[in-house]
């Protein structure tokens, strides 16, 4: 899904639609997120049905993927009011799961949020955790993006020369 996301969403959209609960779930789910990672405009609806399912069951990784993906609708219109809780609702479950791609996305998601709010200290603690986080997955776009980010709270902090070597 992560590396090869249009194959993802043509394989998904190739099956048949599971008729069995989880499966089907399972299915709405990776659909969102394959149409979300190949930039297809979507509704809520195939979401709606993961959420249902999945917020009722144990699965932490399978909830922190639905609670983004729910903060991911109203964060691409500009309404981060109501992405935010779903994120940080989010960021609870992903740390009892070992998704450390998700928990990237996640972090970061909350921490550019509260950047742009000026909130530095919240800011510098989401960027940290989105930094250990693309550390543990070994994703290069992840970790570069991370001390991107790091630079850009330790300049909003005035801290200019932990800044220049985070860009270093």
């Amino acid at each position: 899904m992560y590396e090869n996301p249009d194959s993802a969403l043509h394989i998904l959209q190739a099956m048949p639609i599971p008729t069995e609960k989880e499966a089907h779930a399972t299915w709405a789910l990776f659909l969102t997120q394959a149409r979300y990672k190949c930039d297809v405009k979507q509704s809520d609806s195939l979401l709606n049905i993961a959420y249902d399912y999945f917020m009722e069951g144990d699965n932490a990784q399978r909830k922190a993927l639905v609670l983004y993906h729910k903060g991911v609708f109203p964060n691409e219109k500009n309404q981060v009011d109501s992405a935010l809780p779903y994120y940080l609702q989010a960021s609870e479950f992903v740390e009892n799961s070992n998704d450390f791609k998700l928990s990237y996305l996640i972090y970061n998601h909350i921490g550019t949020i509260y950047r742009f709010r000026n909130l530095e200290n919240y800011t510098l603690d989401y960027y940290e955790k989105a930094n250990k986080a693309a550390l543990l997955s070994q994703d290069s776009y992840y970790i570069n993006d991370s001390y991107i980010n790091l630079a850009r709270v330790n300049a909003m902090q005035k801290k200019y020369e932990n800044a220049i070597k985070f860009y270093i």
